[in-house]
């Protein structure tokens, strides 16, 4: 844990500005990270950066280890010469505002073969192609024979492709070398890019703070090439699946439909898939949040025929040894807990045995009961307070849906006159709170309302993950308030 009080803010890089459909590692972030820098904002909070898959989300991906191809900046590979300005000058005019996911992503494709068919691998290609080795070829694999049977529920290939087969593959990577080197050069592209990125980043003094989901999706490579590591049956299938009971964010709970890890089997390799997984997460990032911390200790275990999560058992994660191993094959990393959801004794211990922050969202704090978890005056140094998570409405679109009587709590709280100081106050309490960290959402920092959220957990819509803004909706006056409090506090 670090000693220095630091400001933050929650950006995925989808959600910057552009010209290509989305954000992307490319001049607008460098941008962003300047914008950062000359405000004494010291992080930048991420989602995860893996390629997404069903829905959109960054915590369903068909790979773990992989980049999103869909962020990889379309005018650096011009300037690297594998582009020319015609060919881009002809991309479409997608939404400023939002996403449009699938159309984005098959137009950058279309431009990534061009930039292909210019590239001549050199010795950082084939360094990379050796080094990332025992994820990229599974990935590539994966992503070859999804293309061929037409989908990426791998159970459902031809028989002799459902086991990780390497004579069988082998002769697959053999028969279709073109197309398996084009998915190579674009998890290359994307490698050199965040390399870019992340250099100018530490130059500037902002630190990247990622993110590591617990569970990764059955619909990828981490799961078809390590088949052993999973609770499946003899057929490919889920025996039982991850997700959460009944909390503040649904009813039904939520039902991931994540497959289960074996943990026995895990710790008798020395954790050694989730210790290539998490020194890839530092590789990328600085700071690194273990998403759903509380399933290391016990999680929600569903079966996998189950139509809702409010039916499952509690079973027991790895616990101390998995981060005892984690410390002692990487010194000096940083883990933040995250701790939100149904939490125990047992899950605050594990956290506190390894000296990890956990995490606080000012908007789940006001429920009427002063030993609330969440009250600023209940936080503790180490953690991260939070104006909300990426799960979370804006600040003021949570405050509009609250009754009355907790509108008054709130505002009482954060001594509001009225209705119209609350996002001001809001802001100033979370910079002013004990916490080692603090981080803001953009859309908060902007003033902006339920229009401007970046996710609903449990549903799947077109508007998740897909906010965007724009330059012009950036104050300086905002900024230079933030700057000013900051210094206040002294989290500069």
């Amino acid at each position: 844990m670090t000693n220095n009080r630091s400001t933050g803010i929650f950006l995925h890089i989808t959600s910057l500005p552009g010209n290509f459909g989305a954000g992307d590692l490319g001049y607008e972030a460098k941008k962003w990270i300047d914008l950062l820098s000359q405000n004494s904002i010291k992080i930048w909070q991420i989602c995860p950066i893996n390629p997404t898959g069903y829905g959109n989300s960054p915590y369903n991906s068909p790979c773990a280890f992989a980049g999103n191809p869909l962020l990889i900046s379309v005018e650096l590979l011009r300037d690297w010469g594998y582009l020319k300005d015609n060919e881009i000058a002809k991309f479409p005019n997608f939404s400023q505002d939002f996403v449009e996911f699938d159309k984005v992503f098959n137009e950058k494709n279309k431009i990534y073969l061009k930039a292909f068919e210019r590239f001549t691998p050199n010795q950082f290609y084939r360094d990379f192609c050796e080094e990332e080795n025992y994820w990229l070829e599974p990935y590539v694999l994966f992503l070859s024979l999804s293309k061929k049977f037409g989908t990426v529920r791998w159970n459902k290939w031809d028989k002799s492709f459902v086991k990780y087969d390497k004579k069988t593959l082998d002769k697959w990577a053999s028969d279709n070398k073109k197309e398996l080197d084009f998915y190579r050069f674009v998890q290359f592209v994307f490698h050199s890019q965040w390399f870019d990125l992340k250099k100018y980043a530490v130059e500037k003094g902002v630190r990247i703070f990622g993110d590591v989901p617990y569970y990764v999706s059955y619909e990828s490579s981490d799961v078809w090439s390590n088949q052993e590591l999973f609770e499946l049956d003899k057929n490919g299938a889920m025996i039982r699946v991850g997700g959460v009971p009944p909390d503040y964010f649904s009813e039904n709970g939520q039902l991931w439909g994540t497959p289960i890890y074996r943990w026995e089997k895990i710790k008798n390799t020395g954790y050694d898939w989730w210790l290539k997984r998490i020194k890839r997460a530092f590789f990328y990032n600085d700071i690194v949040r273990i998403d759903h911390f509380r399933a290391f200790e016990s999680f929600w275990a569903i079966d996998g025929k189950a139509k809702t999560a409010k039916v499952g058992v509690w079973a027991k994660g790895p616990g101390d040894d998995f981060f005892n191993n984690i410390y002692k094959n990487m010194e000096k990393i940083e883990l933040i807990a995250e701790d939100l959801g149904v939490i125990t004794d047992e899950v605050n211990k594990l956290r506190d045995n390894h000296n990890l922050c956990g995490m606080k969202v000012f908007q789940f704090a006001f429920d009427g009961n002063r030993d609330n978890y969440y009250l600023p005056y209940n936080c503790n140094r180490q953690s991260v307070m939070y104006s909300g998570t990426h799960d979370n409405d804006t600040v003021l679109g949570w405050y509009k849906l609250l009754d009355e009587t907790t509108k008054t709590r709130v505002k009482d709280y954060i001594k509001a006159k009225n209705d119209g100081e609350v996002l001001e106050n809001v802001i100033r309490e979370i910079l002013a709170s004990v916490p080692v960290y603090a981080i803001l959402q953009l859309p908060d920092l902007l003033g902006l309302g339920s229009e401007a959220r970046f996710n609903v957990p449990g549903i799947v819509s077109d508007k998740n993950w897909a906010w965007r803004f724009k330059w012009k909706d950036i104050s300086a006056n905002n900024f230079n308030n933030l700057k000013n409090l900051i210094r206040i506090f002294g989290r500069n």
